[in-house]
């Protein structure tokens, strides 16, 4: 998941697209720099302050497989509250509460407030789908709210959420089933240079620095 220097001399600088200042290299598509970290990540999706991690390329299926297991157990933890607290009559028999009842009652609202982690499990789940990174439909969402505000202030009467949705399709459309199963579920490494031979820029002129400081030819 990481850039590492080894990595980096095997690129084709001419594919690369952004540079890092904080870490001296041309990040591939689609990466980007965690601050919480320090260093660049492949297919940067975000930082996860509960793995205390990165999500990137190498460990998005398995966090996405660990937010979907953990949904499920909180939820079959709430249910089986829920049946226990039916069990003992409450809230019929609040005379006789106890120990146990109070005890339960805490679990059943806790686990109903972390069931909703499985909102965030189907958000991950759908942007799998869509081959689209957390940091990329966060992009797409201030662009879309800019260009809602000049419409606005251009008296457009347009709507920007039917925009959106058709944003959204027409990106949930373009995926190719069987390369997204591979790149997301299988763990394949995604094939940047692929996908972005078509629109390489040239490298005339260009120096570019690699990350142990000396310079590349371009």
């Amino acid at each position: 998941m990481l850039l590492r220097d080894e990595e980096t001399d095997r690129w084709d600088w001419s594919k690369c697209e952004r540079y890092c200042r904080t870490c001296r290299i041309w990040r591939p598509p689609r990466a980007g720099h965690c601050s919480d970290c320090g260093w660049c990540v492949r297919r940067f999706d975000h930082h996860c302050g509960a793995v205390s991690n990165c999500v990137g390329n190498d460990n998005h299926r398995w966090f996405v497989s660990f937010l979907c297991v953990t949904s499920a157990l909180v939820l079959s933890l709430t249910c089986a509250c829920v049946d226990a607290l039916r069990r003992t009559g409450w809230p019929a028999r609040a005379a006789s509460w106890n120990a146990a009842t109070f005890f339960l009652i805490a679990c059943a609202f806790a686990c109903s407030a972390m069931s909703l982690g499985a909102i965030f499990a189907l958000s991950h789940v759908w942007l799998c789908l869509a081959d689209v990174t957390t940091k990329e439909m966060l992009t797409l969402e201030k662009k879309m709210r800019a260009d809602a505000r000049q419409r606005s202030a251009r008296g457009d009467g347009s709507s920007g959420a039917a925009e959106a949705a058709g944003r959204i399709w027409r990106a949930f459309r373009s995926v190719g089933w069987r390369r997204l199963c591979r790149e997301t579920v299988w763990g394949a490494k995604f094939a940047w240079k692929r996908e972005h031979e078509s629109r390489a820029r040239p490298t005339t002129g260009r120096r570019v620095v690699r990350s142990d400081g000396r310079r590349a030819a371009g």
